[in-house]
């Protein structure tokens, strides 16, 4: 069984996460977030490309940039002046699933229903000056001696039913090999978005999951000085992206049984009590080891009495009074 734990910024979702990788019957394959999913150019948008609105070139380039980004979650950090100035950022999977960059492969490989050379316009407009030049020149001499170019690739994929075959294929060859051979169970960290906790899971097959929120107060207080992805420094734009982000909530999902939502709050001042809740939606035995100390984050609720300003505090529970927790 897969357990995919997912929160949005600074949600405490970590909590949770670590709790469970504790387990002695839990394995954490990959120690570090899955980003092959939900991120601009993961698993969703491919589907997406095969599934709405389909147009050849858009799902050609859709692969393409999941092999980009599969390419770039793989590789470790380079960097220079011993690795203290880093030029190239990566995730480093490579390191802790074994052929990882041949699994990425051999999947596009299984989702490729036909591949061809070819270079669309919408790729043509993203070449650089050296590029541009390379390919004009190509064109000019096939075109003097009356062939056709040789230049660019496509891919047209496979039809949805195959694609989602394979898929759940691919993340079962990443993750499951070293669970079955000790009778675990899986735990994945931010495998789907919490939006969406269902549809962007199915790839997984057979799974269970756990949203976590959080105070937005505490969230504020975080992105003061953490999540470069997310609003820190004016209280008004945060608001607005807290309030728009999670209008944005698919309800029939969040309402699925499959799904268990949490507040790290609770979690954490309540444990005795949560984590049986924990263990009940995952079908987990209670009488496991685990090395899992609640009382090391509790210093993390109500953290944004020690640092917000009152105004900006009051103006939180103005704008988000119904997301409070506490």
């Amino acid at each position: 069984m897969k357990f995919i734990i997912m929160g949005s910024g600074e949600s405490g979702s970590g909590a949770i996460f670590d709790y469970l990788k504790s387990r002695s019957d839990i394995i954490d394959p990959l120690n570090k977030e899955f980003r092959l999913v939900q991120d601009p150019g993961g698993l969703v948008d491919l589907h997406s490309s095969i599934v709405f609105g389909f147009h050849v070139n858009r799902a050609s380039n859709a692969i393409k940039r999941f092999r980009k980004l599969s390419e770039q979650c793989g590789r470790s950090n380079k960097g220079i002046i011993r690795r203290r100035v880093t030029y190239e950022y990566g995730l480093n999977y490579a390191r802790s699933i074994e052929n990882y960059f041949n699994k990425v492969d051999t999947f596009i490989e299984r989702i490729t229903h036909v591949s061809y050379n070819g270079m669309p316009s919408c790729e043509r407009l993203d070449l650089n000056k050296l590029e541009t030049i390379k390919y004009d020149y190509k064109l000019r001499k096939a075109n003097k001696n009356n062939v056709k170019p040789e230049v660019g690739s496509m891919v047209l994929p496979v039809q949805e039913e195959k694609f989602l075959k394979e898929t759940e294929i691919f993340l079962n060859e990443l993750f499951s090999v070293n669970a079955k051979s000790q009778n675990k169970h899986v735990i994945i960290d931010q495998g789907g978005s919490l939006w969406a906790p269902v549809s962007t899971t199915k790839y997984y097959g057979e799974r269970k999951v756990v949203v976590v929120t959080r105070d937005p107060r505490d969230i504020f207080s975080e992105f003061q000085y953490y999540g470069q992805a997310y609003p820190g420094s004016d209280v008004e734009i945060f608001c607005n992206w807290y309030a728009g982000a999670f209008s944005n909530i698919n309800k029939t999902e969040w309402d699925n049984d499959i799904v268990m939502h949490i507040r790290f709050e609770d979690f954490i001042r309540n444990f005795d009590v949560e984590v049986k809740k924990v263990n009940s939606h995952l079908d987990l035995p209670e009488n496991v080891s685990y090395n899992f100390n609640p009382d090391k984050s509790k210093k993390n609720i109500g953290k944004f009495k020690k640092v917000l300003r009152t105004e900006d505090v009051n103006y939180i529970e103005r704008k988000l009074q119904k997301y409070l927790h506490f």
